[in-house]
């Protein structure tokens, strides 16, 4: 390194911002070269004389009497009067009314968030020039800048092609990476056994090497005994290996009544195989611009190649996510299964008396179960209805003070 290279250096070597080896050059450096030692000393003792600059000066003696005579005499000046403190607090109080309800209802409620797919990543090609490659080790004014200021990153724009074409490229990704299938199956069962039926279900999962990634249920068992009414219902998402599928599908249907089921496959070769392209292609640039380090003969070009390194590193990393989630996909199929409580149909009609007795009893349960709910209700709200009572207070207390003190007034 020259000496003008190591000289912009130096007011950040004795601030130490520079990395160990940025350190270990500089000081190598200065060893060697006098007039670099000499700025060094120079710039040293500058900011040494600098810091102590000050030692010497003393305020006077009664700054601090003069300053205090000063505060007191503008805080007599700016007194405010009472009635702006009264109204500042009459606003305050309305608004901490207004604003307790919005925020106890907002902690109360439960929030839910849509996961978004990741956006594919952008499809780059980089070129580099040999001739600048092959020129590092000779030439002593190397500029990294202006090597990289030579390559080009291109967004590559897919050409139209023809029918025939788009065929071949897939069937040639298809010999690459082999066919890469996404299979999804669905199944809605009705059941009258359905605590029977939710075991076999979850047996069958494990028999077949899979999982149950969710399960949702509503109802209860003792509802539908004491109306005589199917309330359950269960759906039920498993990951079963793709080469199971079929078998599991086949076996699952046989739990209870099948009222709908299908299996759906996307041929997802073309995106898997764009991505592990552009996975290796920028490993191949992460090993090329590795190679640069060993070239690099300043601070700036081992500064340059670092970052170029770091973003070659997070786009590898991005690109393996996706080649593991499209693994994933591929490897264990998705199955929703949703089964539904079904009661027994009854082999005659009810008399008009039945029909009487059973609408008085659900009206009757009705009217209970809404009772019960209004006194859960009023329950939940006492800390609402306590926040108001003291806030519509504490504005009472605020118009009572200002009503008292304008009287005082108009008496004196």
């Amino acid at each position: 390194m020259n000496c003008e290279s190591i000289r912009a250096y130096i007011e950040s070597y004795l601030d130490g911002t520079l990395t160990p080896l940025e350190a270990q050059i500089i000081e190598e450096h200065i060893k060697d070269c006098p007039e670099c030692k000499g700025e060094l000393k120079e710039l040293s003792a500058l900011r040494h004389g600098l810091n102590h600059l000050n030692d010497d000066v003393t305020a006077p003696d009664d700054l601090m009497e003069k300053a205090m005579e000063k505060i007191r005499a503008e805080k007599k000046r700016k007194r405010r009067k009472p009635i702006y403190w009264v109204s500042g607090s009459i606003a305050a109080a309305v608004c901490l009314i207004i604003a307790l309800p919005l925020l106890a209802g907002g902690m109360g409620r439960s929030s839910s968030k849509a996961a978004t797919p990741m956006a594919a990543p952008d499809m780059y090609s980089y070129s580099t020039t040999e001739s600048a490659a092959a020129g590092i080790a000779n030439d002593d004014d190397y500029d990294i800048k202006a090597d990289y200021a030579e390559d080009e990153w291109v967004m590559e724009e897919p050409a139209p092609a023809e029918e025939d074409d788009k065929a071949d490229e897939e069937t040639a990704d298809a010999g690459v990476y082999g066919l890469k299938i996404i299979r999804t199956a669905y199944i809605d069962l009705n059941t009258e056994n359905y605590d029977a039926d939710m075991e076999a279900l979850k047996a069958l999962v494990a028999q077949f090497g899979g999982y149950i990634t969710s399960n949702q249920e509503s109802g209860s068992e003792a509802y539908s005994n004491a109306y005589d009414y199917a309330s359950r219902w269960c759906s039920l998402t498993v990951r079963v290996p793709v080469e199971n599928l079929d078998a599991f599908t086949e076996q699952a249907k046989l739990v209870g009544i099948v009222t709908a089921s299908g299996i759906d496959e996307t041929d997802v070769t073309a995106q898997y195989s764009d991505t592990a392209r552009q996975l290796a292609s920028y490993q191949a640039q992460y090993e090329k611009v590795q190679g640069f380090m060993e070239r690099a003969q300043t601070v700036s070009e081992l500064m340059e190649i670092e970052s170029e390194l770091s973003r070659l590193q997070r786009t590898i990393e991005d690109l393996q996510g996706d080649i593991n989630r499209w693994d994933s996909r591929i490897n264990y199929s998705t199955v929703s299964i949703t089964v539904n409580e079904v009661k027994r149909a009854l082999s005659n009609d009810p008399t008009f008396g039945e029909r009487m007795r059973i609408s008085l009893q659900n009206g009757w349960d009705s009217f209970c179960d809404g009772a019960k709910n209004f006194a859960v209700n009023l329950y939940g709200a006492i800390p609402f209805i306590a926040a108001w009572l003291i806030g519509l207070g504490i504005a009472g207390l605020i118009v009572w003070l200002i009503v008292r003190r304008i009287r005082r007034k108009k008496m004196q």
